[in-house]
Order: C-alpha cells, then structure tokens, then sequence
C-alpha cells in the first residue's frame, strides 16, 4: 500500500479499510486507490494455486472503491481513544460497493469513475440502491488499466477545446528546436500548476515533432515514485532490475557496493540516451518528473551536463514545487 500512497487504517474480519488522499492530500488519489485494487487482485489470482494446494481454500477479494467527503476525527476515548477515524457516506459507500462487487472484482462509484475516466477500462453496472444511502449510486467495474499515464493520454481529442494564448511559449519551443536541429543539445521544462495546460502545451508541440523527429517519451507516475530509474526502463521496455542492467551492459557482479553499481547504470545510461541523437536531432520527452524518482532526477542532471554535444532535445513537465540546481544552467530553458 506504501508504494500507491495507500494508509491502512484498520482490518475488520476479512476486510481492510484504506484511504488514499489521506494523511497527504493528492489530485491523483482516485488512480492510487484503483491501481492498488488491481494490483491486490492480480497477486491474490497469482497465489490461487498454491493457496489451493497449501491450504485447501480459493482466496479471492472484492474491492469497493468511493471518492467524495469526509470527516477525520478522533473516536472513543480514554486508552481506547482512535486517531484518524473517518466518518460520513464516503467510507460508507465504498463499503457498500465493496459487498456488492464480485469476488476477484473492482468496483467504483460515478465520482471516482468522472475521476479516473481514460486512465482505466470500465465496465458499467447501472445505478444502485445502497443500504442506508438515501440516492442511487452509479457504479462502474474496473477491467484493466489503459496504460494512459497523463490526462492528454486519457482524455478523448476530439473533445478538447482549441488551444489559444500560447503564442510566446510555441515560438520559444520553435526557437529551441531550431538550436538542437543545428547540433545543440537543450533541455526544456514546462512549469506549471496542476491544470494549465503543461501537457496540452507538450502535446501541441511534441505531436508535429514526432512526424519529423525519433521520439521517445516517458512518464512518471504516483505509483512509481518508489521504483529507480522507472522512465529509463519504460523507454529501454525493461522490466526488472537483471533485465535494466543488460539493456545498459553492466555487470552488477562487478561491482562490489551499491553505490558503484548506481554510478555505473547512471553513466551508462547518459551514454545510452545520448546515442540516440548521434546521427541525428531526436526527442525526448519525459512527463511530470515531479515524481521522478531520485535515480531519475540524477539522470537528468547528469544529461544536463553533456546534453549540448548532443542534437538532443529533452522535454520535460513539472510542477513549480520540485526545484534543483542544474534548473538554472546555461543548456536548461524553463517555459
């Protein structure tokens, strides 16, 4: 749960309640919420067989997943005094939906459905009457994760809205691009709160690119922030840490600390993504590395140092609160 931004607030029998979006408050808690229900789902089929074989009894869950309101207070008192009890038709509901989901199922409620639509394929199962909710709840079944990792992959083209008022950023990305096409390497951030645009901005820009130019692009993500080097292994399509050493050619067994190997795979890593623009000006775009993780951020400082031998250009999102020194370097353009 850890790794999805999951709190475990207590198990009851054979159940667990789990709030996402709490203690920290996150815009992509409802996505949390569900990977992590896939993901439960998917281990537990994993151990199917040999919990049959072990212990004579299938396992199975269902998981009932709401977003909306909540109150957070604390309940009981004395010694049987509990923090972070949440109260009110949320915990609820899910509740609700958890027991009416089928076994090996996920199913959410219409309010995390409008908050996770394109980013999971759904099933609809109508509108239902929940015990002690006074309206029909509209409800969905989760089937699997669509693979989008930004709000451009997951939301429908022809339902945006044109874009108007960009004029300065598009022709400050045309300039650059021009300077990478004669050989000199960049990296540009797009900065920007959550819902201005950074994206529809990117995509603007990258989608005629990617007609012209080899592109290569990487996201990172919530769920990921925990795994090293997560955008390098989306991009060389590694799973695994065996699988991300033999793409780079290191030998971990030569290597007699951990801090040795991590410098060996960041070295040949810079060396391996440079390459790709050795003949030619190429495109790399890697999104919301607000949550890189730290394997990664290096990564891309490391980049920064050398990029300009490179026709390489590095496109990257973020939001204003990650800052780091190389922001400011003479080959880094910040829009």
């Amino acid at each position: 749960m850890a790794e999805t931004g999951g709190y475990v607030a207590c198990f009851m029998g054979d159940g667990a309640l789990i709030y996402f979006g709490y203690p920290r408050s996150t815009d992509h808690a409802p996505r949390q919420a569900v990977h992590a229900a896939l993901a439960i789902n998917t281990k537990i089929k994993a151990r199917r067989a040999d919990n049959l074989k072990t212990y004579g009894v299938e396992v199975d869950a269902r998981v009932g997943i709401h977003t909306g309101l909540a109150v957070i207070a604390e309940m009981g008192g004395g010694h049987r005094q509990a923090t972070a009890d949440v109260i009110g038709e949320t915990p609820n509901i899910a509740a609700r939906l958890e027991g009416l989901a089928e076994a090996g199922t996920v199913l959410i409620s219409g309010e995390t459905h409008r908050l996770v639509t394109g980013y999971f394929e759904t099933v609809p199962r109508g509108l239902q009457q929940l015990k002690n909710i006074s309206r029909p709840v509209e409800t969905h079944q989760v089937v699997r994760a669509t693979g989008a990792t930004s709000r451009m992959e997951a939301s429908d083209a022809d339902s945006r809205t044109p874009m108007i008022g960009r004029q300065d950023e598009h022709q400050a990305l045309h300039l650059i691009r021009d300077r990478v096409a004669a050989g000199e390497g960049r990296i540009v951030l797009i900065s920007g709160e959550a819902g201005v645009g950074k994206s529809r901005l990117m995509e603007s820009f990258v989608t005629p690119m990617a007609a012209a130019w080899p592109t290569q692009r990487a996201c990172c993500t919530p769920h990921t922030q925990s795994t090293p080097f997560h955008p390098l292994r989306s991009l060389l399509s590694t799973e695994g840490r065996e699988t991300l050493h033999t793409a780079l050619g290191v030998d971990p067994q030569a290597h007699t600390t951990a801090a040795s190997e991590r410098e060996a795979l960041l070295d040949a890593a810079v060396e391996h993504l440079l390459a790709y623009a050795s003949d030619r000006p190429a495109l790399l775009v890697i999104e919301d590395i607000h949550w890189a993780d730290p394997s990664t951020l290096e990564l891309i400082a490391r980049i920064a140092e050398r990029i300009a031998e490179k026709p390489l250009l590095l496109l990257a999102t973020l939001r204003p609160e990650i800052q780091r020194a190389w922001f400011t370097w003479g080959q880094v353009e910040q829009i």
